[in-house]
């Protein structure tokens, strides 16, 4: 038989689907799909506080190359028979250890070394544990190791042989180990968060969730260290243990992302409608233009007969210069031989004029000595030389040659004039058929380029009649298709954009019933918790469902991210002590009862705003007796003062925590 809390949250589950159907206007089945693929669950029971206690604190190292010799060596560090209440480290300046306990300790809650931790700090350490109870079980967190070699534990004590519940032997595995665990414990569920430019959602682990127990040196976010993705609102919604927060974390992030894919949708769609209207127009003008280039185009029978015309005239063209080419190749031919021959009787011409002239000048020379030997001719041989004709020097008989010259010149020029005519008319045929045929081949050219041009008319173009009707038809088609699309309904929504709106819109109403009866309240005890701890000032304060808070100080409204750096240190305790204490008396929450404050006097706090911040915290203690809180502090008497010595770890003068 069912509990009564089980038929509650079923009858809660079920009432909520079956309205987020309704909203959406599908079925119940389609929303239980997509919560499915999702990890939407619902998450309708209010959350009980746990409780969470450190024990034990201890670690072991060795400082090595520190700016002061005398401080290396090894280390030892142990904090035991820690109980809920007020825990003090102090020191009589900075730089001696104590924010650095802190910084270990958050390494071993959340299984990852802290960004604010030193990187000497971390190279130094050998081995560190932590002692931890949670809902009176008891656990040990403890790890040793160095970058070359890691391991550890998470054992539960409270029984008679520890139980090792996890064993890890790699910083990741440690963080994933310290994460699964608290995360299960604490009834704590990831946050998902959307981002802009990323497809899939942020996650937010125990790393974040964890940053509510520690306040730090810096004061921009109101609870935690993390002030992106809206975690803040989502920090408060868990803590103050609000039913359904986690449903509608994971339901807004995956809301983001479909708002983006819907949206990218609808943006392909106007712009697939744009094109579509942009191709229609365009088509549009090209019927236009094509409707009146047809009326005024007529049929291509004309064209075709120009075609054939042209083709028959080309290829008589063609006939006609292939014979004149052979033609001229004969008389081209002829030309070079006449020319070879006119050139042969000019030359023969040269010679016997040459010769002639030649035979004249040596006829002519009366030489006295022989022009081989130089011996003297003597008058007797030129005297014979004139009566017989015998040479005066050889003794051959010499004649005149006049008469025989004239007959061989003649008979030279004649034979010149007839080859220089013989040339003179082969190279004149020769350039008449090269002129003929240049005028044949520009109009070969001509009829080539017009056959071209009727070819295309009558094969690829859309200027012939019959081709201007077929494109006209194939445009209309196309035109009548997309004004088919461009008329129709828009794409419709898509349905898990719609039961995802539904979700979220049906869950904030769920979160609204209680979430602004507690903020209400914890918002009044804001107030009353500033003033007790010195911030007189402040008459009213508004915790909104952001994580934002306004107040009024001094008569003057104004907000948390306005304020002082130790005003602020005060009202995000403040912030975390009235959730806490509002939590209590609903018996609502998550957060498990432990606080870290680091260095509070470091913002020019005046010891009676510090004295007033203690007395508030000792108040509240009273009223939550689990609470524990631990602060890091330089020395202040106020703080010896008020903190009992067995509570109080104190380094004096020039000593180390460490």
């Amino acid at each position: 038989m069912k509990s009564h809390a089980s038929s509650n949250y079923s009858d809660a589950s079920s009432t909520w689907r079956a309205s987020i159907a309704k909203r959406a206007n599908v079925s119940v089945d389609e929303v239980s799909a997509l919560f499915a693929r999702t990890g939407i669950r619902p998450s309708p029971v209010p959350a009980t506080p746990s409780r969470l206690n450190i024990s034990r604190i201890e670690f072991i190292g060795e400082k090595v190359a520190t700016k002061s010799p005398a401080r290396d060596g090894k280390f030892h560090f142990v904090w035991e028979a820690l109980t809920p209440g007020e825990w003090v480290m102090m020191t009589d300046g900075n730089l001696k250890g104590k924010s650095s306990v802190i910084e270990i300790v958050k390494w071993l809650l959340r299984g990852e070394p802290p960004s604010s931790l030193q990187d000497d700090v971390q190279s130094w350490l050998r081995q560190a544990s932590m002692d931890f109870c949670l809902d009176e079980k008891l656990f040990r967190v403890e790890f040793a190791g160095t970058n070359d070699h890691f391991e550890g534990k998470l054992i539960q004590n409270n029984r008679a042989t520890p139980l090792v519940l996890t064993e890890f032997f790699s910083p990741s595995a440690f963080q994933e180990t310290m994460s699964s665990f608290f995360m299960k414990e604490l009834d704590l569920d990831i946050i998902q968060a959307f981002r802009e430019n990323s497809e899939k959602p942020s996650t937010h682990d125990w790393t974040s969730l964890s940053g509510v127990f520690f306040i730090g040196t810096d004061y921009k976010a109101l609870l935690g260290d993390v002030v992106m993705d809206g975690l803040q609102s989502r920090l408060l919604g868990m803590y103050l243990g609000l039913p359904w927060i986690s449903t509608l974390s994971i339901a807004q992030a995956h809301l983001k992302l479909a708002d983006r894919e819907q949206n990218k949708r609808e943006n392909q769609t106007v712009e697939e409608r744009n094109r579509r209207a942009g191709k229609l127009n365009q088509i549009n003008k090209s019927l236009e233009e094509y409707r009146l280039k047809l009326l005024n185009t007529p049929s291509d029978e004309n064209t075709r007969k120009q075609h054939r015309a042209a083709t028959e005239k080309l290829t008589r063209i063609s006939h006609t210069i292939r014979e004149l080419d052979a033609k001229h190749t004969v008389l081209a031919r002829v030309r070079n031989e006449a020319c070879e021959a006119f050139n042969d009787d000019r030359r023969e011409q040269l010679l016997l004029q040459e010769g002639k002239a030649a035979q004249t000048i040596f006829r002519a020379l009366n030489p006295e000595v022989c022009p081989r030997c130089d011996g003297d001719i003597g008058e007797e041989r030129r005297k014979r030389e004139q009566e017989t004709h015998e040479c005066s020097v050889c003794g051959e008989q010499t004649t005149d040659d006049n008469e025989n010259f004239e007959d061989l010149r003649q008979m030279v020029n004649e034979r010149v004039n007839a080859s220089q005519n013989a040339y003179e008319q082969s190279r004149a045929a020769v350039e008449g058929v090269e002129i003929r045929l240049g005028e044949l081949r520009a109009e070969e050219d001509s009829l080539n380029l017009e056959c071209d041009r009727l070819g295309r008319i009558l094969s690829g173009g859309f200027d012939n009649y019959h081709d201007l009707r077929a494109e006209i038809r194939i445009l209309e088609k196309e035109q009548e298709s997309l004004q088919v699309t461009l008329e129709g309904p828009d794409q419709p929504k898509n349905h898990d954009f719609a039961i995802l709106k539904a979700t979220v819109e049906e869950t904030e109403k769920q979160v609204a019933k209680l979430k602004n009866e507690l903020l209400s309240e914890v918002s009044q005890e804001i107030v009353r918790l500033s003033r007790e701890i010195g911030m007189t000032a402040i008459t009213s304060a508004t915790l909104r469902g952001n994580a934002t808070l306004a107040v009024t100080k001094g008569g003057q409204e104004t907000t948390y991210s306005k304020l002082t750096g130790g005003e602020k240190l005060r009202l995000k305790v403040a912030t975390v002590l009235a959730m806490l204490s509002v939590a209590e008396k609903k018996g609502v929450g998550r957060y498990p009862g432990l606080l870290f404050i680091d260095s509070p006097t470091n913002n020019e706090m005046i010891d009676d705003d510090f004295e007033n911040l203690l007395k508030g915290l000792r108040a509240t203690l009273q009223v939550l007796p689990h609470l524990q809180v631990f602060m890091a502090s330089t020395s202040s008497t106020v703080l010896q003062q008020w903190i009992e010595p067995t509570k109080l770890k104190y380094a004096r003068g020039e000593e180390y925590l460490w």
